[in-house]
C-alpha cells in the first residue's frame, strides 16, 4: 500500500497569512533585543579599552553592573514574545472560532430537522471559503426539499383523485409536511412519516 503523503498546507491564504505574521512578530522582538545586545557589547568593549587610560575601578563596576542586567533582560524579552504571541493567539482564535461556533450552530440546527437562515460571516472572520461551501451545500438541500414537496403535492392530488389508500396517501402527507416544515424552519419533533417505518422516524428526528 503506497504510503499516503502527509499535506501541512490545506488553506494556503489563512496559514501562510499567520505564520508570516508570527514570523514578523518574532523577528522584531528579537531584532530589538539583538540590537540592545550589541550596543552593550559596543558599549563594553569601549569602557575596556578607557579601563587602562583612567578610571579602570569605576568601568569594571559598570561592566559588572550590566552583567547584573542581562537575567532582567532576558526575562523582560520572554514575558514581551508571551504576551506578544498569546495576543496574536487569541486574535486568531477568535476569528476561527467565531465562524466554527455558528457553523456548529447550524449543524444542529440540521440535525434537529430544520434548515437555519444563514447569515453572513464577519468582515475580519476567517474560514471564509469552508463556509461559502457549507453554505451552498445548505441551500442545495434545503431547494431539494421544497422541490420534492412540491412534487408530492402532485403525487397527492393525482392519489386523492384516484381514491387511493387513505393510509398511503397520510403517509406521503406526513413526508411533505415535514419537508415544508424543514425549508421553513419550523418542524415539530414528534413529527413523522408513520408508526411503523422507525427508521424514516429517526432519520427526521
Amino acid at each position: 500500500m503506497a504510503k499516503r503523503r502527509r499535506q501541512f498546507i490545506v488553506d494556503r491564504s489563512f496559514q501562510i497569512k499567520y505564520t508570516l505574521l508570527i514570523a514578523i512578530i518574532g523577528g522584531i522582538i528579537s531584532a530589538i533585543f539583538g540590537a540592545w545586545m550589541w550596543d552593550a557589547a559596543r558599549t563594553s568593549t569601549e569602557l575596556l579599552a578607557l579601563g587602562g587610560i583612567a578610571g579602570g575601578e569605576m568601568i569594571q563596576e559598570q561592566i559588572r553592573a550590566d552583567q547584573a542586567n542581562l537575567p532582567l533582560l532576558y526575562v523582560g524579552i520572554t514575558l514581551l514574545m508571551v504576551a506578544a504571541l498569546g495576543l496574536l493567539g487569541v486574535l486568531i482564535t477568535h476569528r476561527v472560532a467565531g465562524p466554527a461556533f455558528v457553523m456548529r450552530r447550524y449543524l444542529n440546527s440540521i440535525a434537529q430537522g430544520t434548515y437555519p437562515t444563514i447569515r453572513p460571516l464577519r468582515k475580519r472572520d476567517e474560514l471564509k471559503d469552508f463556509f461559502d461551501v457549507f453554505e451552498r451545500a445548505v441551500t442545495t438541500l434545503k431547494n431539494r426539499d421544497q422541490t420534492e414537496a412540491e412534487a408530492l403535492d402532485e403525487a397527492l392530488e393525482k392519489l386523492e383523485a384516484s381514491g387511493s389508500d387513505a393510509e398511503v396517501i397520510d403517509t406521503i402527507r406526513r413526508v411533505r409536511d415535514r419537508k415544508r416544515s424543514s425549508v421553513n424552519g419550523s418542524l415539530n419533533p414528534d413529527q413523522s412519516i408513520g408508526a411503523g417505518d422507525t427508521r424514516e422516524t429517526k432519520a427526521a428526528g
